[in-house]
């Protein structure tokens, strides 16, 4: 999904959860059952936090630049839901305070507090704080604000008491909001570095600072250098640990005070490790679903979110005692999306002839939310090299062969970028990123590859010619559109190295194209995470408007 540079590059519009981990001491047997299968989790995304008891559930229908939003409050003890809260649609940031939830709209610079059982307790309207805030805080006790601000690009600390301000730093490209733990604010930017800010703070502090990390929390920063993880403590920052990796498709889930978890991607099932840095264990543990995000609820239990079957949200919890992943049973995810494909997909069948046209069966479908926002081009990269039989991983794939650059800079009052055509602006793991166009894939694929055999540019074909030429014969086609294929317009422009004047178009999209019938042409699509049809017309439109850039993998000869 792609996302547009607000001012000074900050346009963060996150929903995220606050540190993994949490001071919780609820154990993992007293979880059996908890949530009851009356919860109904059927949204596009979930994302889940936990403060001791509580755990809030974010229920997230995403939009271009907004997203719908729906929270449930769970307690732990009391083995029932405790309240759903429908906030509607705007740009989000929410948390957990010490008997509720905090809603805010970085939109309308507007903070609305509620209290366990959903009662609104009061909303705070800032009015003179800008056009529009890149991320917004509370602490605990829901009496001090951090907020980002987009038009003076100042990190401000605000007291809802007095409405004193203070400015504690200043905003320079990337910048996430990590949330609040004993009132103290934690942030970090695209450097590696994170960032704590106290409630009487006149400055930001620097907890560590790495290129290599990508996973932030109060306990750890986790990263990779070659073939070791590195796990920066963040309270000693001079305590560095290098954790040899078990396999170098890893990447980095969630962390708590005796180390961190990693994800693995095994076909069609996940793979956890848990790596306890003090005692040099590493526990496995299977779940047969696509891991969305996990919590350390102790350190004994996992609470993880996941998409199981039919694509249905699920909650999981992993007793690492016993290393067991056992699911929450919740009401299945609603099936009523028109743009689904329908029916199943048998592996043994390449190619399944519809009416007036053919659907290529089993091509891999892989959602780009919530980890890799911007990341549609590598994402269906992968989806195309995983039919192809290559075995690699989404991170893999930006990590070792995608070309990034964030080079942005002023000179002689003009600003100067780099052109999409040559790297990915950005960083596909960001919703402050831009994208690329074919020819940075193609790059990308060809590095991966170490040749230009397997892959071949057929930009300049229309879809049409694309499906008689490619689909036909069993081979699924990159291709560049839209997001949902609605309108595209321009927006920001800077200053290519060769002195042109570059403008990014916004909402530009890559797809898989996986098959057509007499009226539509059908893609696996990775900002939705399914199967999905559009109109030939509309399609090829929207085509044309990225000049129909197409990539091909090649599948490797048999024999």
């Amino acid at each position: 999904m792609k996302k547009i540079f607000i001012i000074y590059l900050i346009s963060i519009i996150i929903l995220t959860m606050f540190l993994s981990g949490c001071n919780s001491k609820t154990k993992s047997n007293e979880l059996l059952n908890v949530l009851g299968k009356e919860l109904n989790l059927s949204s596009e995304m979930i994302e889940i936090s936990a403060r001791d008891d509580i755990i809030k559930i974010d229920c997230i229908q995403p939009k271009l630049y907004t997203t719908n939003l729906r929270v449930i409050l769970y307690s732990l003890s009391k083995k029932k839901q405790l309240c759903e809260v429908d906030l509607g649609e705007d740009a989000w940031n929410t948390g957990l305070t010490d008997d509720g939830f905090y809603a805010i709209s970085l939109l309308r610079q507007e903070i609305v507090v509620y209290g366990l059982n959903g009662s609104e307790k009061f909303r705070h309207k800032i009015t003179d704080a800008g056009n529009y805030w890149g991320f917004g805080i509370l602490n605990e006790t829901a009496d001090y604000l951090l907020l980002g601000h987009s038009k003076n690009a100042e990190i401000i600390r605000y007291s809802l008491k007095d409405g004193k301000q203070t400015v504690v730093g200043k905003i320079h490209g990337y910048i996430a909001e990590l949330g609040c733990r004993d009132n103290q604010f934690y942030l970090h930017n695209a450097e590696g570095e994170l960032l704590r800010i106290g409630l009487d703070d006149e400055a930001m502090e620097s907890v560590y600072y790495d290129p290599a990390i990508r996973l932030y929390t109060k306990d750890y920063g986790v990263g990779r250098v070659d073939a070791s993880f590195l796990a920066i403590s963040a309270q000693n920052r001079h305590k560095n640990n290098y954790i040899q990796m078990t396999s170098i498709d890893e990447i980095a889930l969630a962390a708590y005070q005796n180390g961190f978890a990693t994800l693995v991607n095994i076909h069609d099932s996940d793979l956890l490790r848990i790596y306890d840095i003090h005692n040099k264990e590493i526990q496995e543990v299977p779940i047969n679903a696509k891991v969305q995000q996990a919590v350390f609820l102790d350190e004994d239990t996992l609470l993880i979110s996941a998409k199981g079957e039919s694509s249905q949200n699920r909650l999981y919890y992993c007793n690492l005692l016993k290393a067991e992943m056992t699911p929450m049973a919740f009401q299945d995810e609603s099936s009523t999306n028109s743009s689904t494909v329908s029916g199943s997909l048998e592996p043994s069948v390449e190619t399944t002839h519809v009416q007036d046209g053919t659907l290529i069966q089993n091509v891999p479908v892989i959602a780009q939310m919530p980890s890799y926002p911007t990341g549609c081009e590598s994402v269906s990269a992968v989806m195309a090299l995983q039919f192809a039989g290559e075995h690699v991983s989404v991170d893999e794939f930006i990590d070792n062969y995608l070309e990034k650059s964030l080079n942005f800079y002023y000179s002689n009052g003009k600003r100067y970028g780099p052109s999409p055509w040559e790297h990915f602006i950005g960083d596909p793991r960001s919703k402050a990123s831009y994208g690329c166009m074919a020819p940075v894939i193609e790059r990308a694929l060809k590095n991966y590859f170490g040749n230009e055999e397997r892959v071949l540019n057929t930009t300049g074909m229309t879809l049409d010619e694309l499906c008689r030429g490619y689909i036909d014969n069993g081979i699924p086609v990159i291709v560049w559109t839209s997001i949902n294929m609605i309108d595209t317009y321009l927006t920001n422009t800077w200053t290519l190295a060769d002195g042109t004047t570059y403008t990014w178009t916004a909402n530009e999209h890559c797809m898989v194209l996986i098959g057509y019938d007499k009226q539509n042409y059908y893609f696996n699509d990775p900002y939705t995470g399914k199967q999905v049809k559009f109109e030939k017309l509309l399609s090829q439109k929207r085509s044309d408007t990225f000049d129909r850039q197409s990539l091909i993998v090649i599948a490797k000869k048999q024999g």
